[in-house]
Formats: structure tokens, C-alpha cells, sequence
């Protein structure tokens, strides 16, 4: 409509204007990622905003190769096969027609850390080191190299990649260079290779002025070697280019998008199906780990499966719910999936997760959702793509709950976080969007006495968060989890709302449920001055320090759970059962020692890592001296991505949290219930019109 072409004109008018210094980023089909590059171009961002050259290396292997192994492996032309950690039966939309073919190669050698799918075809399978138990280099890009320092010593009969083919060449496999030399003597191993090839290559260029163990010791320090790189430079958009998007784009106009045919099991035909990676378990390498399984999608916020995406639209048109378990079906093969109706999927398009549907990945991820790579596809020109097949969705009339971790979408109104668009923080930077009450307010009634006095404290501990900043991205969530032994609890128990995360991504739409704006809150214990748990709690389990630190004692508690009844942000959760005796063996190494397991009948919930504050107290009182800012981080802080946590005492003046919780865009979320929080939240500001914002109206009343 005139609208939308109203708005295309103006970005369009907005990116020229920008020229030079934007940046245009989408993903999804070849053909998009042509026409990304040649809007780069044609904006002059090439060589400026966009590296393309200076400091990537380029791929020493390709897909080509692989095609041909898989042709000389069904020509049995194959004598010894080595694996190394890779698992191409499982990631190859074809991978059993590849295992088969393995089997043709006189000698097959897996070198992993499992028994996985590609593995099941080998001969001989030989333990390979964990990464943290090994020696080793890296070269992320072209101006950067990085020692790899084992940091445990190997728990099982294992040896790393390396030390094995240094063993080999021992035994009697020719070889040349360093590779001989370090195998040559008796005690050589893959640390000496590591340490003779810098010597060699690096410290020549690199160490100038100094001895060589000065070089080498001061490389294991920092652990990073970072030459210049070199200068970017404008590329030239490869014309020819065009023509492979418009025969990719002719190739999907050819199908009838969004079919539906009427019977007895609701089918819908011609669905173009798009595959991505979740946040968590990615690509399917980390599915044995519980809690990258356990952390919610930062969209679905659904735990432990994969799932249909599909639109609520054309889930409407279908009949499907959530939960209704379908048949995907396309030429390359079938699978058995729940259904998620999501916002903001288009109608006639559906998404499914790859990474799930693993046989051999061990106790946690074997069977744990359904394998979507059948429908990638694969050649040795383009290599993989993960969009465009065409599938069939049938209705089984089945059920399968999903684990989700959140059950409301909408703000409604409610004082929970603020948002605004550009225009108007420019206008007034203590904007509030309108909610009912508003989300700052200059003065709370109270019926409470004046909090404790923090100023005759040296600290007062808060937390801030930037939701400009904030991707949801859930890495604070598993850091929480690994820092303070919060146990997983498995599928059925997230189904029951037992879940244990002591922090989550609370997520929001607003506007239209097709195309709905998102977004991310994290959610901690707010640590309230008048903490609702605090007046409930019949033992004072739950009190507060001078230090501004909502506490928990948990040998008082009684599990009455009155505290989390009487908590408006429900961050504190209740240990139903004792999680942590299933752990056996080795996996009980995973605890934190600094932190108390908990036990069954106990309530917890975030403690701003006070074990962490109590080790820099302990270690300035050493010093005798204070804590300065930047001591100690969160694990939440120190794991965000984009530092949208700043934690610290913000009695220093001097302090980052100090600055933050007196930026005009601080506010505390649900401040009129007046329980005056230490979490603190820097309102969103979306790049967007006044009137079109989505944190004005549209978040309080849809």
C-alpha cells in the first residue's frame, strides 16, 4: 500500500543519507544476501562499515571436497579414513547414504569425545582429550593468534588430536618437519610442537628485543598475540551474482504459497520452510548439555525441543494450536514435530530448529527433539542452505506440551519496563511510555518507614541493566545457573512451572501479532529496600543487609513459600526435590565450592553472587583497602555479550553504577508498588517515529 511505500522511501532516503557510515545486515536465502551486498555497495559501505578483505582468512578446505570424498568413498577409492570431531552422518541431509559409504574405506578412525552418529560407522574409535585438558593454537582471523592452555588435568584414558597423530608418527608413519622432530623424542608432545612452531614462525616477526621465554611466557599471559591488520578496502559487487538470486527468487515464485486443502487431517501444501540455529544448543554439538537444553529460546522461550514455527494467521487457517503434533513432510524425507504458533511468522512460511533429533549424543541429548537437516540441502558448488524447501504440514490430532518457561506475551498496560522511540528521547530523555500507572514517578505513598540508612555503610551493592543494549540472548541465564549451582529440572518439571533459573529473559511483543515488536527484560531478584518476601517470612530467612542485599539463610528455611507468594516479580524459586543426588561421579566437579548446594524444601533465588562480593571484601580488607569499581562482576555481568549489566557499590561516586542509575533513562520496573529496588533498568530507545513507537500506546493497550 501507499504506507508502506511511504515508509520504504524514507528509510531508503534515511540509508543514503547514512551512506558511508550504515550498515545493511539480513538473513535468510542466497538471493537476500545478493541483494544485501549490492545495497553495501551502492550505500559506499564496502571498505568502511563492512570489512570484507583485510582481516579474513580464507577457508582451507570446501564444500567441494567434501562432495568428492563422499563420490571416492562410494568408488571405494578410500584406504584410511580419519574422522575429527565431525559428525557428517548426522549434520548431511543425506548423512546414513554417507555412513554407508564410509563403510566402503578399507580403514575408518573416528578421533572423538563420543561414540556419536558418524562414529557408530568407524572401525576404531579413539578418546580424544576435552579442549580444557589440551594444548593447543588458534588463528581466529588473520591479524590475531591465541594459545589454547589446558586448564585441568585429563579425568579419563584420553589424549588430544595432536599428541595422537605425534604418537603415530612414533610408530612409524612418515612424516616431515617439526612433526618428526617433536616425534623423535621419546617425551615429545604436543606442547613442544606448540611452543618449537612459535618459535619458529612467530617470535621471528613478533619478539623482537626479547628472549624467547620472555616472548613465550608473556604470550601465555595474556593468551592472545595481536599483530596490525591490515587496511580495508572497497570490493568490487560481482555482477554475475544477480543472476543466481534471480533464479533462486523464480524458483520460489513457482510455488503456490499457503495452500490448504479441507478433509479429516488438516493438511497445508507448498510451505517454504526456513531452518535456523537456536541460541542454545546450536548446531547440535552441544545437545548432551543440560543446560544449554534447559535455557529457554529468547523467542519461544520453550526449553529441551525443537518445534514448527508457524504464523498465527496461517495456524488459524490450518487449525493448529500449539502443542498439536504434525507431519512435516518434503521430497527429502518426513519428521514428527510439535507446533509453536509464533508471531511474526509470514503466512505461507514456517521455521524449525536444527540441532535436535540426535541418537548418539549421550544421556541428555539423545532423543531429545526431531533432525531437521533432512531438509537442508547440499551440493559442492553453493555448499549448504538451510532455506527454501518445500514442505507439507498433516495434523496427526497428537498432543506434545511444550516446556515454556513464559505463558504472557503482552504488557498490557502494567509499569514492568519502559520504551520509547528516538524522537522522543531526543524531545525528553525522562520520557515515560503510557502505562497505567506511569513507570517513573517522582514521589511513591508509602506506608513504610524510611529504608535503612546505606550511607553509614562503605557499600550499598546495585544492579543496572541497558534494554537498549540487552539482545536476550540468555548467556546470563546458563552463567547464573553454572555459577550458582542452580540445578536443571528437566522437561516435565519447566512443564509444571517448576523451573529453577534464578534469573530469565522476560520477553514482550507489542503491536501486530504478525509483525510484532520485541522486547527483552532480564529478571533477577530486585533486591527491594521494602521487600515483600522480607515481611512474610515467619523464621527470617529471607532478610536485608546494611549492604542493600536481600538475604537468604537457608538453614532457617521451612519452605513455606509465603516469600514467593508475596513476590510481585516472582523471581524466587522453591527446590522441590533434591536435583543434585542424580549427579555421579564426575558430574558432580560441575558444582561452584564457593556457593551451598541446596537441598530439597529450600528457597533461593539471586544473590548478586555475594560469594563473589565476599571474595573482594576479603581480598581488599587484605590490602586494607576498599573495593574498588570494576573488582568483581556478576556472573551475569561478566557473561553478557554486549555489557548491558553493570553491577557495583554505588555509595562510590566515582562508580559506573553510580553514573547509571542516574542517567535520565533509569527507571525501576513496577516502582509504584513501592518496593523500592536495586535493579535498576535504562528505558529501551527504539530507532523508530514518535507515533509509531511500540513502547507508547500500543505496549499499554494491545
Amino acid at each position: 500500500g501507499s504506507l508502506d511505500r511511504e515508509k520504504l522511501k524514507k528509510l531508503a532516503s534515511e540509508l543514503w543519507e547514512s551512506r558511508g557510515k550504515s550498515i545493511v545486515v539480513g538473513h535468510g536465502s542466497r538471493a537476500l544476501q545478493v541483494v544485501v551486498n549490492l545495497l553495501n555497495s551502492n550505500l559506499e559501505n564496502d571498505g568502511k562499515t563492512i570489512d570484507g578483505v583485510a582481516n579474513v582468512l580464507p577457508y582451507s578446505v570446501s564444500n567441494k571436497g567434501l562432495a568428492a570424498l563422499q563420490a571416492e568413498l562410494d568408488a571405494s577409492q578410500v584406504d584410511v579414513l580419519i574422522l575429527h570431531r565431525v559428525n557428517p552422518v548426522y549434520f548431511l541431509p543425506q548423512g546414513q547414504a554417507f555412513g554407508a559409504a564410509m563403510k566402503k574405506a578399507k580403514l575408518v578412525v573416528s578421533v572423538t569425545d563420543r561414540i556419536d552418529e558418524t562414529a557408530n560407522f568407524a572401525d576404531v574409535v579413539l578418546s580424544e582429550n576435552h579442549y580444557l585438558e589440551s594444548w593447543g593454537d588458534a588463528r581466529p582471523n588473520a591479524s590475531t593468534y591465541s594459545l589454547q592452555q589446558p586448564t585441568i588435568a585429563p579425568l579419563f584414558d584420553t589424549r588430544g588430536f595432536q599428541d595422537i597423530l605425534i604418537g603415530w608418527v612414533r610408530g612409524g608413519v612418515k612424516a616431515t618437519g617439526l612433526l618428526t622432530q617433536v616425534a623423535g623424542n621419546p617425551k615429545g608432545s604436543n606442547y613442544d610442537y606448540v611452543k618449537e612452531n612459535w618459535k619458529q614462525t612467530l617470535f621471528p616477526s613478533f619478539g623482537k628485543g626479547q628472549s624467547f621465554i620472555d616472548f613465550w611466557e608473556l604470550t601465555l599471559q595474556k593468551g592472545v598475540l595481536e599483530s596490525k591488520a591490515g587496511s580495508a578496502h572497497e570490493r568490487a559487487f560481482k555482477v554475475g551474482s544477480l543472476k543466481v538470486a534471480k533464479d533462486e527468487v523464480s524458483k520460489l515464485k513457482s510455488v503456490s504459497l499457503g495452500k490448504t486443502k479441507k478433509g479429516p487431517a488438516v493438511e497445508g501444501s507448498g510451505v517454504v520452510l526456513g531452518l535456523y540455529f537456536k541460541a542454545s544448543v546450536g548446531d547440535g554439538r552441544s545437545s548432551n548439555n543440560a543446560w544449554l537444553q534447559e535455557m529457554p529460546d529468547p523467542i519461544t522461550t520453550v526449553t529441551w525441543d525443537n518445534h514448527l514455527n508457524i504464523g498465527p494467521t496461517h495456524a488459524s487457517e490450518l487449525g493448529l494450536e500449539t502443542n498439536d503434533v504434525v507431519v512435516l513432510k518434503s521430497d527429502q524425507g518426513q519428521v514428527e514435530v510439535p507446533v509453536k504458533v509464533q508471531p511474526g511468522i509470514a503466512k505461507g512460511a514456517a521455521t524449525l530448529a536444527l540441532g535436535y533429533g540426535r541418537t548418539s549424543a549421550g544421556k541428555v541429548g539423545n532423543g531429545v527433539g526431531a533432525n531437521a537437516y533432512r531438509f537442508a540441502h547440499f551440493d559442492g558448488e553453493s555448499g549448504f542452505g538451510f532455506d527454501g524447501a518445500i514442505v507439507s504440514i498433516t495434523k496427526t490430532g497428537k498432543k506434545y506440551q511444550l516446556a515454556e518457561t513464559q505463558g504472557h506475551h503482552r504488557i498490557m498496560g502494567r509499569p514492568i519496563l519502559n520504551e520509547i522511540s528516538y524522537d522522543e528521547f531526543k524531545k525528553n530523555p525522562n520520557a515515560s511510555m503510557e502505562t497505567e500507572p506511569a513507570v517513573k514517578m517522582d514521589k511513591v505513598p508509602t506506608l513504610w518507614t524510611e529504608p535503612v540508612d546505606y550511607s553509614k555503610s562503605p557499600y550499598r551493592w546495585m544492579l543496572a541493566v541497558d534494554l537498549s543494549s540487552c539482545t536476550g540472548c540468555g548467556a546470563c541465564v546458563v552463567a547464573c545457573q553454572a555459577e550458582n549451582n542452580t540445578p536443571v529440572v528437566g522437561r516435565d518439571r519447566i512443564r509444571q512451572s517448576r523451573e529453577m533459573h534464578w534469573m530469565r529473559i522476560d520477553r514482550y511483543y507489542s503491536g501486530d501479532e504478525s509483525n510484532p515488536t520485541v522486547a527483552f527484560q532480564p529478571m533477577m531478584c530486585q533486591h527491594c529496600e521494602n521487600a515483600p518476601c522480607e515481611t512474610v517470612c515467619p523464621v527470617v530467612a529471607t532478610s536485608h543487609s546494611d549492604e542493600g542485599l536481600n538475604q537468604m539463610t537457608y538453614s532457617r528455611c521451612v519452605g513455606t513459600r509465603y516469600c514467593q507468594n508475596n513476590c510481585p516479580y516472582k523471581t524466587r524459586r522453591f527446590n522441590f526435590f533434591d536435583h543434585w543426588k542424580d549427579y555421579k561421579d564426575t558430574m558432580n566437579m560441575v558444582w561452584n565450592p564457593d556457593v551451598t548446594v541446596r537441598s530439597r524444601g529450600i528457597m533461593e533465588k539471586c544473590t548478586f553472587c555475594v560469594q563473589r562480593i565476599n571474595e573482594a571484601k576479603g581480598k581488599a580488607k587484605d590490602n586494607k583497602t576498599k573495593v574498588k569499581d570494576g573488582d568483581l562482576k556478576t556472573a551475569c555481568q561478566q557473561t553478557c555479550p554486549t555489557d548491558a549489566i553493570i553491577f557495583g557499590n554505588v555509595n562510590d561516586k566515582e562508580s559506573a553504577i553510580h553514573d547509571w542509575i542516574n542517567n535520565p533513562r533509569a527507571f525501576r520496573s513496577m516502582e509504584v508498588l513501592n518496593t523500592r529496588p536495586a535493579v535498576h533498568y535504562l528505558t529501551k530507545v527504539r530507532n523508530a517515529d514518535g507515533e509509531g513507537a511500540e513502547g507508547g500506546k500500543e505496549h499499554g493497550h494491545s
